[in-house]
């Protein structure tokens, strides 16, 4: 099957490995980020792919989640798309909390949705930066396992995907 890799090994480091339990504070002065949107989310119930957007666009401030369930992963996707789109303008920490190490059976469900979610803010940082870079802000991925991570394979229906990861 192709392989698809979003990142190069040479590119502007976006996306990041950290320690279990490693603070916000410590994230941000190692990559020299002070003023800056933060975001975190627990992976632990991302048992599909709803669960992970809604907990996304919870943190965006979409209280009428919690009033108005929205099933359809369609419409997720595109209200997480635009939120991540608006983000890359400033500077925007994503940081994902408690990724189970490759052994556990949770790491099998959980990796899809990381993937996913690496795509969603890859697309996000290339609409913009194509149609005016000088709008673009700052954008790092976070994740925060309990082993370490260089890279983040996962395997998809037609394709490989492949993210090199940075360690903190």
């Amino acid at each position: 099957s192709p392989e698809k890799k979003l990142n190069d090994a040479d590119d502007e480091p976006w996306l990041f490995y950290c320690k279990h339990g490693t603070p916000v504070e410590t994230i941000c002065r190692t990559l020299d980020i002070s003023d800056c949107t933060i975001v975190e989310l627990d992976c632990t119930s991302w048992n599909n792919e709803k669960i992970m957007w809604t907990q996304l666009l919870e943190k965006f401030q979409h209280d009428y989640l919690k009033e108005e369930k929205i099933d359809k992963l369609s419409v997720l996707r595109s209200m997480a798309q635009m939120e991540l789109s608006s983000a890359c303008h400033g500077e925007f920490l994503l940081i994902i909390r408690n990724i189970p190490r490759k052994s556990e059976a949770q790491f099998d469900v959980i990796s899809p949705h990381l993937g996913t979610l690496a795509e969603f803010v890859t697309s996000a940082w290339t609409e913009i930066e194509q149609a005016n870079a000088e709008l673009l802000g700052r954008i790092a991925l976070i994740l925060e396992s309990k082993e370490e991570m260089d890279k983040l394979e996962i395997d998809q229906a037609d394709s490989r995907l492949i993210l090199y990861v940075e360690q903190l």
